[in-house]
């Protein structure tokens, strides 16, 4: 798991502060579940997906990539979680990520994730400065 830290914030740091916890949770929380989206379609998008199913009738990892939003470390933060949840399909979706010694690794996880950093950022900042400004009000 990987963990983004993004500096700069300042003044938006300030205005969060200057909220109420549950309308500054909720304000986070919104932000970062709409700048996680291009993420989540992306690992969707380029999930390993096992063909050999003829009938359509099993689930494939792609049915479980998920997000979800949760409360933070500390009174004005939150979180979101990008990936598989359901126990074992993260770790099928582990093993297709990183490797094992039997399968060769396909990074289609940490691929995703970089390849989203900079939008999911960038629509972090953007939509979290209409939350605030919509609370403000």
């Amino acid at each position: 798991m990987t963990d983004q830290v993004v500096g700069g914030l300042d003044g938006l740091e300030e205005a969060i502060k200057e909220l109420d916890v549950q309308t500054s949770q909720k304000a986070l929380r919104n932000a970062l579940m709409y700048s996680s989206k291009p993420m989540v379609e992306h690992m969707k998008a380029s999930a390993p997906y096992d063909e050999s199913d003829e009938n359509g009738d099993r689930k494939h990892l792609v049915d479980y990539i998920k997000r979800r939003s949760e409360k933070g470390n500390g009174a004005h933060a939150a979180k979101v979680r990008v990936g598989v949840f359901s126990g074992r399909m993260a770790r099928i979706a582990y093993m297709l990520n990183y490797g094992t010694k039997y399968i060769r690794a396909f990074p289609w996880l940490n691929n995703s994730a970089a390849a989203n950093v900079d939008i999911t950022i960038e629509r972090f900042v953007s939509k979290l400065r209409k939350n605030l400004e919509k609370a403000k009000r």
